[in-house]
């Protein structure tokens, strides 16, 4: 494993101003067969997502396939059960995948006035808290 430092983004156009950390994570390099990599890419790119979360999606449905007992043996070597991954995968039909990205994009990301109140009526319509 590689360890990384924080890094911290800095803007194209010369000025020295810090956009705050953009990395803190360990990194971890794969050497996969080439068929391996292309299916990664295609995966991921299927679902509109990144390499790392089709990787993180398969460790944890692998830990999650185990017999109790290797469960557990695992758990003891990381002095814990493993984090549950921050995402959950979602589908839906290829119809509507543009449009589920778009909402998603919406009420994680709101741009301007306009959408953040959009997803405040959508919240109320829902029962829903949105994001901070």
């Amino acid at each position: 494993m590689i360890h990384f430092h924080e890094v911290t983004k800095r803007k194209g156009n010369g000025d020295d101003k810090d956009l705050g950390p953009v990395r803190n994570w360990p990194k971890t390099a794969l050497a996969l067969h080439p068929g391996r990599k292309a299916l990664l890419r295609a995966l991921a790119e299927l679902q509109g997502t990144s390499e790392r979360l089709i990787v993180e999606d398969a460790l944890q449905r692998f830990y999650a396939s185990l017999p109790p007992a290797d469960q557990k043996k695992v758990s003891r070597a990381l002095g814990g059960s493993p984090p549950a991954s921050d995402t959950t995968r979602v589908e839906c039909p290829a119809a509507i995948a543009d449009a589920v990205r778009a909402f998603v994009r919406l009420w994680t990301e709101p741009e301007g006035k306009l959408e953040e109140a959009g997803r405040v009526l959508i919240a109320d319509l829902l029962g829903k808290v949105p994001p901070a």
